[in-house]
């Protein structure tokens, strides 16, 4: 099939590739570097593959992380093919690639309308915004992964690739006038606090015009502390230990009873829960009508919706994730956090203009939190819970949609 203007992701066949005057030579690697022209490294990016982990019921049971695998071709890892393009008179290589070997080629190239990229990056980007259909809590990835600078370079590369073959693209904030990214500050709340903990944390939020997205346990949920958060407007989340749908239902209905509609749902990670179930989870929040969940190990930058897999293919569910929380906790001991790397991390994130969350669990750390807070300049960032963020993103979503059913 001959190429036309825009943007085309390889391999690509020779067959294709000679009317264009250019050649290739082809690769399979398990990560390839990105070194766009001119500017310094994106880093390492592949196809990760899952860890997994039965977390123990009990203190004192061992649980190993393993690796995930699928007997469906499509949720398998894929190979990385790689092609090395060898450009003639009037291409520009935008990019090259630099492999474990230490070979290295041009993998994005360019010539008028037309831009042609040497790997699959839009596969790599379908993986990024998916989890896996765990049966054992998701622990980590393994091996690099689509990261973050090699997103917003992407992303970049698609509108510039659009707008050199004349194609109109639209890029609109979806936040309010004058706000030019959003923050929310999440909680995952594990342990029982004292009532003046409780007022100090919301005096803390209030001070900062902050909004927050409160995860409770079913089985820890004080009707009188529920109700103290839900009455400064921060939003009620299910912190939940499910492991099957009824038993998240059974939570979903818990929380209903003490006069909470709740629309969003977070992984509780603690001894006898079942982890986060990545797909898994996504299907049954759909299925129960909720609005948004959480996402690990993947920062896409706004909230999205949630992808599953299955041997026939690839569908987006109702529900929304928001990008993957920066967490100040790293431990339960008063030295375990990361203020250092978030006093860094966090405005780079928020100017970036995305939504960014800031996870704690509200018994600890504290301090560390107000420091954070404090350190931020915040005039034209909207401080939200993540159900109002998903709802902006979804509404403005839908006003791009154009007269024909195409997304602009």
């Amino acid at each position: 099939m001959p190429i036309g203007d825009g943007l085309a992701e390889g391999p690509f066949d020779a067959a294709a590739l000679e009317p264009l005057g250019l050649g290739a030579t082809e690769h399979v690697a398990e990560w390839v570097e990105i070194l766009p022209t001119g500017t310094e490294t994106l880093g390492e990016v592949g196809f990760a593959t899952h860890l997994v982990r039965r977390i123990p019921a009990a203190r004192g049971e061992r649980s190993d992380p393993y690796r995930w695998t699928s007997p469906h071709a499509i949720l398998s890892t894929p190979p990385l093919r790689v092609q090395f393009l060898r450009l003639s008179d009037g291409w520009d290589c935008l990019a090259e690639g630099k492999l474990a070997d230490g070979s290295r080629g041009c993998i994005v190239a360019r010539r008028g309308g037309l831009t042609l990229v040497g790997f699959p990056f839009l596969a790599m980007l379908v993986r990024h915004h998916w989890m896996p259909p765990v049966d054992d809590g998701y622990y980590s990835v393994e091996g690099p992964c689509f990261n973050v600078a090699a997103d917003l370079w992407l992303a970049d590369l698609v509108a510039s690739s659009a707008a050199a073959a004349g194609m109109r693209v639209v890029r609109a904030s979806p936040w309010p006038a004058g706000m030019g990214s959003a923050l929310t500050v999440r909680f995952d709340h594990d342990r029982a606090i004292s009532e003046a903990s409780l007022q100090d944390m919301l005096g803390l939020l209030d001070a900062h015009g902050a909004k927050a997205s409160w995860g409770f346990l079913a089985r820890l949920s004080d009707p009188a502390t529920i109700a103290a958060v839900a009455r400064r407007g921060h939003e009620i989340v299910l912190h939940s230990e499910a492991g099957t749908r009824s038993a998240l239902r059974q939570e979903l209905d818990h929380f209903a009873s003490l006069g909470h509609d709740i629309r969003g749902v977070t992984a509780h990670g603690g001894i006898g829960s079942a982890g986060h179930l990545g797909q898994r989870l996504y299907e049954w929040a759909s299925a129960e009508g909720l609005e948004h969940a959480d996402i690990l190990s993947r920062d896409a930058h706004l909230p999205h919706p949630a992808l599953a897999a299955t041997a026939d293919g690839i569908t987006e569910l109702p529900v929304y994730l928001p990008p993957f929380h920066r967490s100040l906790d790293v431990g339960t001991k008063p030295e375990a956090h990361a203020l250092p790397v978030l006093l860094d991390d966090i405005p780079r994130r928020l100017e970036r203009g995305g939504l960014v969350t800031i996870m704690n669990h509200p018994d600890i750390h504290r301090e560390e939190l107000r420091t954070l807070l404090g350190s931020l300049d915040l005039p034209r960032v909207w401080r939200a819970s993540h159900l109002d963020a998903v709802r902006r993103v979804r509404a403005a979503t839908e006003r791009s949609v154009l007269g024909d059913g195409q997304r602009a």
